[in-house]
């Protein structure tokens, strides 16, 4: 009996030992990135065509919306109004990565300016006839304020969106969410000069609704939309897209570490179908009832080329702030 005791605990040890080292071993959390990596703010070429074109068409700078507005919302939107045609996904391709023109009619491209003449490019979503969703890292830099925010709806090819029933808008104004810190809320508002006129071409995403706040959509197939670089390293002109599956935000933080914020969703990237350079701000979608309905804004990878996963913002967590700013007209 004793020798039987003595084998036990010194199993009982061994398995200890063994899980200490395990642990010890363990590899320290990955660093969330911008899918752009350090590309992501970058220099504008004074004698670049895109730049002549967007300061000559340029309107007053879009003003930032404060943290905490002291107005009330002077218009009504109901959720019912967009509802009743948002998310209408138009003919596509069946295993392709390309879409059909307009496949997407709520997706946007951003091209954001600072006073510095750095700029940003990224993708969006139209989510009323007057606002654009992104993510936050889209717009924000520290201390240096922007000078234009130009968003071309309606684009298959976004260098000459007008082939397609596409064209350029400009911002008024913009929101950040107050709570952002990299990766955490990552997500923003764009308000636009000019109502869009919704059309087959030009429509806005469904909105989850709150329920749906802690869904992680595990296993279940999730679309992400942009003109992110593809695995040769180029960038596309024509919009392209992807279809990849949520994962559980346990499996998440094992990877980005147990302090990442509960408004992250995450897609796998083990297969590396994943967002790369120029898909910040786009749409992560699963279908319901034949709508698109947007669950993430795209805000973060490990890289282009590792099979960590992606990480969205949580759209479901941010529906009331979203609603509360719909109801403003500047």
């Amino acid at each position: 009996m004793a020798g039987r005791c003595l084998l036990m605990v010194t199993a009982a040890m061994l398995a200890l030992s063994l899980a200490v080292a395990e642990e010890n071993t363990t590899s320290p959390p990955v660093e969330p990135v911008f899918p752009e990596g350090n590309n992501f703010y970058f220099d504008i070429d004074l004698s670049d065509p895109l730049y002549d074109e967007i300061t000559a068409e340029a309107p007053v700078p879009p003003r930032r919306i404060p943290a905490f507005p002291q107005l009330l919302p002077r218009e009504k939107i109901t959720t019912r109004n967009i509802r009743n045609i948002c998310g209408r996904r138009n003919s596509r391709i069946y295993n392709g990565e390309e879409t059909e023109p307009n496949e997407y009619p709520w997706q946007v491209w951003l091209v954001t300016l600072w006073t510095d003449r750095r700029a940003a490019s990224c993708g969006g979503s139209i989510i009323s006839s007057q606002w654009v969703m992104t993510a936050a890292h889209c717009l924000s830099r520290s201390n240096i304020p922007v000078t234009i925010i130009r968003v071309t709806v309606g684009a298959h090819d976004r260098l000459i969106p007008g082939t397609t029933g596409g064209y350029n808008v400009y911002a008024s104004a913009y929101a950040i969410h107050w709570n952002y810190g990299f990766p955490a809320y990552d997500i923003a508002l764009i308000h636009l000069q000019q109502p869009l006129t919704l059309s087959r071409t030009v429509m806005p995403v469904c909105l989850p609704p709150s329920s749906w706040v802690k869904d992680d959509f595990v296993n279940e197939v999730i679309t992400v939309s942009g003109w992110g670089r593809t695995e040769e390293g180029t960038a596309p002109r024509n919009l392209r897209d992807i279809e990849t599956k949520g994962v559980s935000l346990s499996t998440c933080r094992s990877v980005y570490g147990q302090g990442l914020s509960d408004t992250v969703l995450c897609t796998d990237g083990t297969k590396l179908r994943k967002v790369c350079y120029g898909d910040s701000g786009g749409p992560a979608m699963i279908e319901r009832n034949r709508r698109m309905y947007q669950v993430g804004v795209v805000s973060f990878t490990g890289s282009c080329s590792s099979t960590r996963p992606d990480g969205h913002c949580r759209v479901a967590r941010m529906v009331g702030w979203i609603w509360f700013f719909l109801g403003y007209s500047f």
